[in-house]
């Protein structure tokens, strides 16, 4: 608040582990939080996901949770795999979020210009 943002965005990599606490204490000093994620595509690029909607949270979930489906492998559940997300399942879920190409060095234009 002190720098005159209105507004400040929180992402974790493939997760909202942090977005409650962050939440509270934006609020506490007068920011409007945004909840978002650093989701990892199936073939390995990265797209920020930010929420502006209560239907792009729930959105927002639903993908966390299936880019995390398929990460124990059967018989060696202590071993997780990385979270992946398929692209398709971005494009069938994206009311109410807000999409940006990702980190410098993973993002999607980066590894993909023609997806993104």
């Amino acid at each position: 608040a002190e720098l005159g943002y209105g507004a400040l965005a929180l992402t974790d990599h493939d997760g909202v582990y942090g977005s409650l606490e962050f939440a509270q204490t934006a609020k506490a000093f007068g920011v409007r939080p945004i909840t978002g994620a650093e989701v990892t595509l199936a073939e390995g690029s990265h797209v920020t996901l930010l929420v502006e909607s209560a239907a792009g949270y729930a959105n927002l979930c639903r993908l966390l949770t299936a880019a995390h489906s398929d990460t124990r492998v059967p018989g060696r559940e202590r071993e997780l795999l990385d979270p992946a997300l398929p692209q398709e399942l971005l494009e069938e879920r994206n009311e109410g979020l807000v999409c940006l190409s990702g980190c410098a060095r993973h993002g999607l234009a980066v590894r993909n210009p023609d997806a993104a």
